[in-house]
């Protein structure tokens, strides 16, 4: 038997929700509240160190492998800005694969609203911002790390 919680949706500029039944959902707070963000701050880490790991490890021997004289005469600014773009290429098609699949996947959400589709929370909704937020916060590192290549 599924289990099934009841969902308190936001109230936003652009919709007004309301409460709706929804099964393995939990209660949404207003957007400047992040209780939610709590149960996938692990996911963001990993997210972070994934895309670390890509950056650090895995875009410079790909562009190695496959441009090698090209990649090898780049100075160290521009293998910088590569290797980001490498990952950039990566995350792209990864974070638009994993919404297509969570949305496909979920056959409750054509029962509801677009309201409540837009405003409401599921926990495989949250991991696809886990994985954008982590992508979020390394690129702001990698921004800071080189502000004297990015400005």
């Amino acid at each position: 038997m599924a289990r099934r919680l009841r969902v308190d949706l936001c109230y936003s500029s652009f919709c007004s929700c309301t409460i709706r039944e929804m099964e393995h959902s939990t209660k949404v707070y207003p957007f400047w509240e992040v209780s939610l963000l709590a149960g996938h701050a692990y996911q963001i880490v990993l997210a972070f160190f994934f895309f670390q790991i890509l950056n650090s490890v895995v875009a410079p021997r790909l562009s190695t492998a496959l441009f090698l004289k090209q990649y090898s005469r780049l100075d160290t600014t521009t293998k910088i800005s590569w290797n980001i773009h490498m990952i950039k290429i990566i995350k792209s098609p990864a974070i638009c694969l994993t919404s297509t699949i969570v949305i496909l996947r979920n056959p409750m959400d054509y029962q509801h609203s677009w309201e409540t589709r837009i405003c409401g929370y599921t926990y495989d909704y949250g991991v696809v911002q886990a994985i954008a937020l982590g992508f979020f916060l390394w690129e702001l590192q990698i921004a800071l790390q080189h502000f004297a290549v990015f400005g």
